[in-house]
C-alpha cells in the first residue's frame, strides 16, 4: 500500500551523445601529375558554420588517370566522414565522377570500382548526397590538392586545415 502512495524515479546513468546537427559539408579535390603517374586527395570537412571539423592531404603513387585520382578523393572523402562518426553529410567535388556516382546503373569503366565503393560505404550515412560544385565552390580543397602534390606530404588535420603559406 505505502509503495502506491510513494512516487518511485528511477535514475539511471547515460553515455553521453553529441546532438545531431545538420548535415556537414565535405568538399574533395585531386590532383594529378601524369608524368609521375601520381596524384594527391584534399579533403575539409566543415559543418553548417563554416567550422572546419577536419582536413586531410593523401600522396598516392601509381594512379592511372586523372579521373581515378578524382574519384579516389570522393571515395576517400565519404570513407573520412564516416570515420569521424557524422550521420548527415552532402559530398561535393568539383569533377564530374557526381554524374556517375548519382546514376542507377554501372557505366563499365577505369573507375566504376571506384564509384561502386563510394556507393557501398555511404550507406553507412543515414543521409548522404552527392553534389557537383564549380571550381570556384571547391577552391581551398581544389588548392591544397595542387600544393598537396607539389609538396607531397600526407596530413591529417582535426578542427582545422593546414596552413597555406606553409604548403607553397
Amino acid at each position: 500500500a505505502i509503495n502506491k502512495r510513494l512516487l518511485v524515479r528511477r535514475v539511471e546513468s547515460k553515455r553521453w551523445r553529441p546532438l545531431e546537427s545538420p548535415l556537414v559539408r565535405t568538399n574533395y579535390d585531386g590532383s594529378f601529375q601524369s608524368h609521375t603517374k601520381r596524384s594527391c586527395t584534399r579533403i575539409v570537412v566543415r559543418n553548417s558554420n563554416g567550422f572546419v571539423l577536419g582536413s586531410s592531404t593523401t600522396i598516392y603513387n601509381n594512379i592511372p588517370t586523372v579521373f581515378a585520382a578524382e574519384a579516389l578523393a570522393c571515395f576517400q572523402a565519404v570513407e573520412m566522414g564516416i570515420g569521424l562518426g557524422f550521420l548527415d553529410a552532402k559530398i561535393e567535388g568539383d569533377a564530374l565522377i557526381v554524374v556517375k556516382l548519382n546514376a542507377k546503373k554501372q557505366d563499365g569503366s577505369l573507375i566504376s570500382a571506384y564509384i561502386m565503393d563510394s556507393k557501398s560505404i555511404s550507406t553507412n550515412y543515414r543521409i548522404c548526397i552527392f553534389l557537383h560544385a564549380q571550381r570556384q565552390g571547391n577552391g581551398v580543397a581544389h588548392l591544397l590538392a595542387t600544393k598537396c602534390i607539389r609538396k607531397g606530404e600526407t596530413t591529417y588535420l582535426l578542427e582545422e586545415v593546414c596552413n597555406l603559406p606553409n604548403l607553397t
